[in-house]
């Protein structure tokens, strides 16, 4: 939950910077850092067996 809100922090401080309303640019950060999280985790699920854990 505090990584989500983080993620929500940076895009709120990222829409500064750009053009887009601060909810989209929110919003889009969030997506991106919840899929790295979830790819992150199906890669580390699928090669659980070569580190013998």
């Amino acid at each position: 939950m505090m990584t989500a809100l983080a993620f929500v922090g940076i895009g709120i401080a990222k829409s500064r910077a750009t053009d887009q309303p601060a909810w989209r640019s929110a919003v889009d950060t969030l997506a991106l850092g919840g899929g790295a999280a979830i790819l992150a985790f199906i890669v580390s699920w699928l090669l659980r067996g070569v580190a013998g854990m």
